[in-house]
């Protein structure tokens, strides 16, 4: 739980088992911890801090990797799926809304969505490879597949971070997309590969298996 206060030193949070990761959204976070988990070797998640999206979820939820953004939570599975909850707007939760999840108020989502499945209005791309990786910064989401493929989704703020416009970049293709779109290569329009992703707010970079960055 929130203390009230700020503290200059650091406060060991009340965690019913040790964590194998953590993760800070808007003032509230989030952590794996190793113990309970389930059959597929997925540790609880347990957050604390506001909550007024639904960010922490409903129910006992498990997962090996989670990332927050905002008040939005994204988990990558044992099975290589991806589930979020929290805030749905710009399209976030990767499931084919904006915002106005269906059955809750304030674009709250409480219950998990499974990213790539659509649950509301446009296109879904249905069923996502298998993610070995997530990735999130203040305004977008990005998962890495088994073949090095990226798929981003989220706000793009028509600087195309997500990747997705190589040509005639005011045509529309930089609006915020609200399903799983992939990363495309400048030289040939294909899916770009790479090792790694990272960005910021209106930025994307991908370290490819050669050392380079694009």
């Amino acid at each position: 739980a929130e203390i009230g206060r700020f503290s200059s030193v650091p406060i060991r949070a009340q965690l019913p088992s040790a964590a194998r990761s953590v993760a800070l959204g808007g003032n509230y976070g989030c952590a794996i911890l190793e113990q309970p988990q389930d059959n597929q070797g997925n540790g609880l998640i347990w957050c604390w801090g506001e909550n007024d999206f639904g960010q922490h979820g409903i129910g006992n939820n498990y997962a090996i990797e989670i990332e927050t953004l905002g008040s939005t939570t994204i988990t990558r599975r044992a099975d290589g799926t991806l589930w979020g909850w929290g805030l749905a707007r710009s399209g976030h939760l990767g499931t084919g809304f904006y915002s106005g999840a269906p059955h809750y108020d304030n674009d709250a989502q409480v219950e998990p969505l499974r990213v790539g499945i659509c649950q509301g209005r446009g296109n879904c791309t249905g069923d996502l490879p298998v993610i070995e990786s997530i990735f999130t910064d203040s305004s977008k989401v990005c998962a890495r597949t088994q073949a090095k493929q990226f798929y981003c989704w989220g706000g793009n703020n028509r600087s195309n971070e997500l990747g997705r416009c190589v040509d005639n970049c005011h045509s529309g293709r930089t609006d915020n997309t609200k399903v799983p779109d992939f990363v495309l290569s400048a030289e040939d329009q294909v899916p770009q590969t790479g090792e790694e992703i990272a960005g910021s707010y209106g930025v994307g970079c991908i370290r490819r298996a050669d050392g380079t960055v694009v």
